[in-house]
């Protein structure tokens, strides 16, 4: 039943987007009418499956099926990760990055899954960055040439970029479901002293039963945290009613 209701859709020229928000209206509430990508997989969960996806996450238990102990190196000298960052960019260049990228572009796939960026191997930050730029004969790879230095600033700028929102995640996501234990830790001279030792110590107390474990904010549903809160005077839009909170304070509304 449900695969069929798509499928109308589609032969009526309906966008994606309209499609899953007259199925599923929960599950089209957190998504953007442009990301395609989720909007898709949206779709194809309910041919599958005959279930909406908001129905399943309804069901879904949200607990950790085990007890868990994350220890999470962390710092707040952005400056310095995205100088290591950089660092290790440039020595996955040197080992191979270019050669690696030119045999994922040779994989015999139709264009729409390999110049689109959004699905398997090739959404990986390194890919897209090079595509364009490897399809030109004249490309040397070399930092002499310009060209080449624009795609690795890319890299660079997409990577730091992707730090930053995988700091958030652990934050505002996995710390509100799993009790972490953080190990700042700013100076390579003293990594026993800051990560090392108190990761063991950790460990240690974890596998025996001693360890306590820092609080953790149970979060809202996910449904409910993602629901999208349009504002009709600047025309953006938020994730959650936290979000939307903020947003009205914002010099941006």
């Amino acid at each position: 039943m449900m695969k069929a209701l798509i499928e109308e859709g589609k032969s009526n020229g309906i966008h994606l987007f309209e499609i899953l928000t007259q199925l599923d209206p929960q599950t089209a509430e957190k998504l953007h009418p442009n990301d395609a990508r989720k909007i898709q997989r949206s779709l194809q969960v309910m041919e599958e499956t005959g279930f909406k996806p908001s129905e399943i996450l309804a069901q879904q238990n949200h607990k950790p099926r085990f007890e868990s102990c994350i220890l999470w190196i962390t710092t707040d000298n952005f400056d310095e990760l995205n100088h290591r960052l950089d660092v290790r960019i440039d020595e996955m260049i040197q080992r191979g990055l270019i050669d690696e990228v030119k045999a994922m572009k040779a994989i015999d796939l139709p264009a729409e899954i390999k110049n689109t960026y959004t699905k398997g191997i090739f959404q990986a930050i390194g890919y897209k960055e090079f595509d364009a730029y490897l399809d030109d004969r004249s490309a040397s790879a070399s930092v002499d040439d310009p060209r080449f230095t624009e795609c690795v600033d890319a890299m660079k700028r997409h990577t730091h970029k992707y730090a930053k929102n995988q700091i958030t995640w652990i934050k505002h996501r996995i710390s509100t479901q799993i009790p972490i234990h953080q190990l700042p830790f700013d100076d390579f001279q003293q990594w026993d002293r800051d990560v090392l030792l108190p990761g063991l110590n950790y460990a240690t107390r974890f596998l025996n039963g001693t360890l306590e474990s820092p609080s953790v904010n149970a979060r809202a549903h996910p449904m409910e945290e993602w629901k999208k809160y349009p504002c009709d005077i600047c025309g953006s839009s938020s994730n959650g009613i936290k979000e939307w909170q903020v947003h009205q304070t914002s010099k941006k509304h």
